[in-house]
């Protein structure tokens, strides 16, 4: 049996849950068109790989997304204000504008604020 997350290596052959989602194709236009979320995540570290794992905003497809969701700003620990988690990235590469250019009313771009290397403190507390 398969128990995520005690055995990661859960094969599909299994019938487990994953066999059904890749069976229905969660990316079909009518779920688009339907009650389902589709989120996609792009994080903006993704350029610093190497050879074809390097990601750019141009690589997301905006029609396969009900929702894309950009990873990571940050929390001014004083001011408590949104601010770019790598600025060179976000805002001299223009990363989040590159983003948000893809946004349509069929899909709607988010920011994502914080991730592991934003949350000590006590800032998100006090917001």
């Amino acid at each position: 049996l398969c128990n995520w997350p005690n055995l990661v290596r859960c094969p599909v052959s299994q019938g487990n849950e994953i066999t059904q989602v890749l069976q229905k194709s969660s990316l079909r236009k009518e779920d688009k068109e339907g009650k389902y979320k589709i989120v996609c995540y792009f994080t903006n570290w993704a350029w610093y790989r190497k050879g074809e794992a390097k990601f750019y905003p141009e690589h997301v497809d905006p029609s396969l997304c009900t929702h894309v969701v950009f990873a990571f700003a940050s929390l001014d620990p004083n001011e408590l204000t949104i601010k770019a988690f790598d600025p060179w990235t976000d805002i001299d590469n223009s990363f989040y504008a590159r983003l948000t250019s893809l946004a349509s009313p069929d899909t709607q771009i988010l920011l994502s604020l914080g991730g592991w290397t934003d949350s000590t403190g006590d800032k998100y507390s006090r917001v």
